[in-house]
């Protein structure tokens, strides 16, 4: 609402969005009673956070967290998926999160991301 009203940028939503996806991150990594409802919220601000981001932005992004997240699973997933979804597949924070996603977790998706990028 504020970014329709004009109040926010597309730089304050990503500024934004990064604090409050590390917290979500880190709820959902505590588990629990509510990790269901975590990762619900995760989701969601995926979702809304797609139609604000460029290329440009999430490549800075995702740059600046990977030595923070690098080695966390459900991030480096998540990563890969939205700069895929965002046809940011061509880039080479896009190669070091899928050679880091092949490291951790093998699989065709990974290994196929790593060979289009070679």
């Amino acid at each position: 609402m504020l970014y329709d009203n004009e109040k926010k940028s597309t730089e304050d939503i990503i500024n934004e969005y990064s604090k409050v996806i590390d917290i979500v991150q880190y709820n959902i990594n505590l588990g629990g009673k509510n990790l269901s409802k975590w990762e619900q919220y995760y989701e969601k601000f995926e979702i809304r956070f797609m139609a604000f981001a460029s290329c440009e932005e999430l490549v800075n992004m995702f740059s600046e967290k990977l030595d923070k997240y690098g080695d966390k699973l459900d991030w480096l997933e998540m990563s890969e998926r939205v700069l895929r979804q965002k046809k940011c597949d061509n880039t080479d924070i896009y190669f070091k999160i899928s050679e880091k996603l092949y490291e951790l977790k093998p699989s065709e998706s990974s290994a196929n991301a790593m060979a289009s990028m070679l």
